[in-house]
């Protein structure tokens, strides 16, 4: 059956994909360009398709983001990178055990030691003319992705003293203005006391 919500939305290859309220280790997507199609006959294959994260229980699944041609999943203590969605169009895709194995092997761990805080603790950003990177909040401070690598975006800055929770952290790009907002939780308070901006320029 269709999830009975899914959040943090974002369209890749015609895809409507989200993180399914039903399961907090899987990506569910809809079918091509039917975002509204969410068919349960198992002759074209339950719907939403799955993306399944198990290889840590606890590393739940944060949000996804497009950036340039790859969709970037964020968890709590890793980084992802899905290159193509598979259907069962696909040459991998004609019986439902291969359907499924594709489904398994899409996904490539980009890191596995720094994570995101928090589903608004991220934002895509354009820092050059062509390239978009995904900013995000971690436990170790501000850092970037392109897909492929991770780094710290403010090198020399000890962000230790955060050490509240953090899962309320909300990371906005201004993109008119060139600049991060991050609005942060300090240790002794109960609500987000402390923001950060951050100026770039493309």
């Amino acid at each position: 059956p269709p999830p009975s919500r899914i959040f943090h939305n974002v369209v890749f290859e015609g895809h409507l994909v989200g993180k399914s309220d039903d399961d907090g280790l899987a990506l569910a997507y809809s079918r091509t360009d039917e975002p509204e199609h969410w068919s349960t006959n198992p002759n074209i294959a339950a719907f939403p398709y799955l993306i399944p994260f198990k290889e840590r229980e606890a590393d739940d699944l944060v949000g996804a983001d497009k950036v340039g041609n790859q969709l970037m999943v964020l968890a709590g203590d890793s980084v992802w990178r899905i290159n193509h969605l598979p259907v069962l169009s696909d040459p991998n895709g004609a019986t439902s055990d291969l359907f499924a194995e594709a489904r398994s092997t899409v996904k490539r761990r980009v890191t596995d030691t720094v994570g995101c805080v928090g589903v608004r603790a991220y934002a895509r950003v354009q820092l050059s003319s062509d390239e978009d990177y995904l900013f995000f909040w971690s436990r170790l401070g501000p850092m970037l992705t392109d897909g492929y690598r991770v780094w710290r975006a403010c090198n020399h800055v000890d962000w230790s003293w955060l050490n509240a929770d953090l899962s309320g952290t909300i990371v906005t790009n201004f993109t008119a203005q060139q600049r991060i907002e991050v609005e942060l939780r300090s240790a002794d308070a109960s609500a987000n006391d402390v923001a950060y901006v951050f100026f770039y320029d493309p």
